[in-house]
């Protein structure tokens, strides 16, 4: 796992009004807030379709579509970055994890502290990623340069493709004994 400590500067470009440009998943109409008032909104996934390429099934709410302006995630990510998170130059790269599989401690592509209330670290699944990047991007050969996955663990993670739109990952509770180093 790796972070990039290197601070991009969050300039957050995607079009005001998105709309996923690829049908990889289902949306809840439903809006969520994070992490409260004033924050980030999204519309959290229902569940990735059958015909998609993405591995992973993921928990409803652990992947969002954000609607809000480039602006207020500019902000989510100047109050809680840490940095970004390297993402994999090929679909290929991503750990070959099973659906209903656990990651070993070195397929996740971060480790963060975990929230007050949490016993452990959190970390980014890296299918969550990779459903992320397939949303912002479709089937096929993507640019990894095109993709900033911005590490605000313990809180969720913004992964953006300027110019298309945005996606928020939700982190979990890491499993006892991972290291955060």
């Amino acid at each position: 796992m790796s972070n990039s400590h290197a601070q991009k500067h969050a300039s957050i470009d995607y079009p005001d009004d998105p709309t996923p440009p690829y049908d990889v998943a289902s949306w809840h109409p439903r809006v969520e807030t994070l992490p409260d008032e004033g924050g980030v909104d999204a519309h959290p996934i229902n569940y990735v379709s059958n015909d998609s390429p993405a591995t992973a099934r993921p928990a409803p709410g652990t992947v969002g579509w954000v609607i809000s302006q480039p602006e207020t995630v500019a902000n989510y990510v100047a109050d809680h970055g840490h940095g970004t998170i390297d993402v994999p130059q090929y679909y290929s790269r991503f750990p070959d994890i099973g659906a209903h599989s656990t990651p070993d401690n070195d397929d996740y592509l971060a480790a963060g502290p975990g929230l007050e209330t949490d016993e452990g670290n959190t970390i980014i699944d890296p299918r969550l990623v990779r459903l992320g990047i397939r949303v912002l991007n479709g089937k096929g050969r993507y640019s990894a340069s095109e993709h900033t996955l911005y590490d605000c663990l313990p809180m969720p993670c913004p992964l953006v493709r300027d110019g298309t739109g945005a996606v928020i990952i939700a982190p979990r509770v890491a499993p006892s004994g991972l290291d955060g180093d």
